[in-house]
């Protein structure tokens, strides 16, 4: 909910098959170093979280000095988090990934 703070709060078997990574590594992946291009979550804060609309972009990230592109569709999903009260509305990313032949 930070549009300064890109944080993931959860990933699938496949996500961190993807990044050849365990659970709690990819949790804690500093995305916007593993990007090998520009990124602006602040576009994700405002179209997703904020206006609750659904975005599609191609990314590439740099994982163990291989690159992984995915096809990202990102959708406003609300989360109730133990701690909160309140629902938030996260940025929910499905990643395809992209076989370059």
């Amino acid at each position: 909910s930070d549009p300064a703070r890109l944080q993931l709060v959860w990933g699938n078997r496949a996500a961190c098959s993807c990044f050849s990574t365990s659970s709690q590594g990819f949790l804690n992946m500093d995305l916007e170093y593993a990007l090998e291009d520009q990124f602006d979550y602040q576009e994700w804060y405002l179209t997703v979280q904020l206006n609750k609309e659904s975005l599609s972009t191609r990314k590439t990230f740099a994982s163990e000095g291989e690159q992984v592109i995915l096809d990202l569709k990102i959708r406003p999903m609300l989360v109730l988090f133990p701690d909160s009260s309140e629902p938030q509305t996260l940025c929910f990313v499905v990643g395809t990934p992209v076989v370059m032949h």
